[in-house]
């Protein structure tokens, strides 16, 4: 019997937090309405638990059409919690990827930045290149302090740029260095489901990996709770007992019985009748 209250302690507690997963996740759907939906997901949980374990009861006793429709609105409901749960794990998991999508946007925009400095340094230096060859020219034509005074000025404004724009590429990449730095501790609370990413065969999907994950909790999570509260209700109102028929039993089988299944000695139930005996049998299943 102490199982039996194990079981419908857990299946509860399951189920409890089946729909408050559920109920979050409905909310975050339907953000805007975030009482109504929160009654309503919880009212409808409640009602979802109580038709499956009253469908089960008197199942026997249904005619057709009311199986089908219980175990459609069923269905449906145990649908309705799986999106929920969906909603709020997925929520979960994209609002921790967001702090290493936004690190890698901030690299992606200082490569960006480097190279667009790589290509202005090219310009400078073919500019650069340019004046060198302009003076070697005024160099030959015997215009040196000419060619002087038109390219030193220029030659020195383009390395005074150059060096404006190494720099501006080394501050940049100690930026991205330290972006990586930071980036690294943020992947390594996402280590767990690259694992998975692994295990499926794919290193890179980690979205895939996640979509596993979360399904294989959705469809445990809500039909465990109900099977587990099913059973449990069961074992506790005897719904499954097989009860003794006395008819069915001598006395000293009777006695017999109730010395294994109850470990009474013979001589405390020897005098009793047989139904009485039975009795005690069926109470105690």
């Amino acid at each position: 019997m102490i199982l039996v209250w194990i079981t419908f302690i857990t299946a509860i507690l399951i189920s409890a937090v089946a729909a408050w997963f559920s109920v979050l996740g409905l909310t975050q759907i339907f953000a805007a309405a975030f009482i109504p939906v929160a009654i309503m997901g919880g009212v409808l949980e409640l009602g979802k638990v109580v038709a499956a374990v009253w469908t089960h009861h008197y199942w026997t006793d249904l005619n057709i059409a009311t199986k089908t429709i219980l175990v459609s609105i069923i269905g449906l409901l145990m649908i309705v919690t799986s999106l929920g749960i969906f909603g709020l794990l997925s929520k979960g998991h994209s609002e921790q990827e967001m702090p290493v999508k936004i690190v890698e946007q901030r690299i992606d925009s200082y490569d960006v930045q480097i190279g667009f400095s790589k290509d202005k340094i090219n310009n400078l230096q073919q500019r650069l290149t340019s004046l060198n060859t302009a003076m070697d020219k005024y160099v030959e034509l015997g215009a040196v302090s000419k060619g002087l005074d038109k390219t030193n000025e220029g030659m020195s404004n383009l390395e005074s740029q150059i060096q404006q724009e190494l720099d501006k590429i080394q501050s940049l990449e100690e930026n991205k260095l330290s972006e990586k730095l930071s980036i690294a501790g943020l992947e390594a609370e996402l280590g767990p489901i690259k694992y998975v990413a692994v295990l499926i065969g794919d290193e890179s999907g980690l979205e895939k990996a996640v979509l596993i994950v979360i399904f294989i909790i959705i469809f445990c999570f809500d039909p465990l709770a109900l099977m587990l509260i099913i059973l449990s209700v069961d074992s506790i109102y005897g719904i499954k007992k097989k009860l003794l028929d006395p008819n069915a039993y001598s006395k000293l089988k009777a006695i017999e019985m109730a010395q294994k299944e109850l470990g009474v000695k013979k001589y405390q139930v020897e005098k009793m009748s047989k139904e009485a005996i039975i009795g005690l049998i069926n109470n105690a299943r």
